[in-house]
């Protein structure tokens, strides 16, 4: 093994002085490891980084990396579900229609009628309160007005009727068809 070579080096007792080593041992002379003093140069020579601390730095790094992506990913992770949700709404509502509203009303009075209610032949409705363009998506336990459609009815012998069905949906969608009394005042 080589011996270090003459020069100033850093005392081993006093991290504030440097000490001069001859090639052999270590002698009197010392001086302050400042700037400009002998030794300067060794002195203020960047120190290398033990592999435990480049392993704590690199881990740190990695943490923090995965700290801000967390923090992101809680950000944009609901704002994105929520936008799905809204997209999810807006369908819905685009979708609606009186002709729907026909559809789904003769099913219902074949499949479910009311209490003295006979199945629906045929239908013919339009719209008279049309909010599909401007509603929004309603806060949990609302229902909010889609539309509003009305026309004649006929029943399975021939019986003729007025008949306005108001369509409500809830924030997830779900439409509920509700018969209005054919004058505007509320139910029949």
């Amino acid at each position: 093994m080589n011996a270090p070579t003459p020069g100033w080096y850093p005392d081993p007792q006093r991290p504030d002085l440097v000490r001069w080593f001859d090639g052999t041992v270590w002698t009197a002379h010392v001086a302050p490891a400042a700037p400009g003093g002998p030794g300067a140069a060794l002195a203020a020579a960047p120190r290398r980084r033990s592999a435990g601390m480049t392993a704590l730095v690199i881990t740190l790094s990695v943490l923090g990396v995965l700290f801000v992506v967390g923090i992101l990913a809680a950000i944009a992770i609901p704002v994105f579900l929520n936008q799905q949700k809204v997209d999810a709404f807006r369908e819905a509502v685009d979708a609606q229609s009186c002709e729907r509203v026909e559809d789904d009303w003769t099913r219902l009075s074949v499949e479910d009628p009311g209490p003295g209610e006979r199945p629906v032949a045929s239908m013919d409705l339009a719209p008279v309160d049309d909010e599909r363009a401007t509603v929004q998506r309603p806060g949990a336990g609302i229902k909010v007005h889609v539309l509003t459609c009305e026309g004649i009815v006929e029943d399975d012998r021939g019986d003729r009727s007025f008949v306005r069905i108001e369509v409500q949906m809830d924030r997830d969608g779900q439409g509920w068809l509700t018969p209005l009394d054919p004058t505007g005042s509320g139910t029949p």
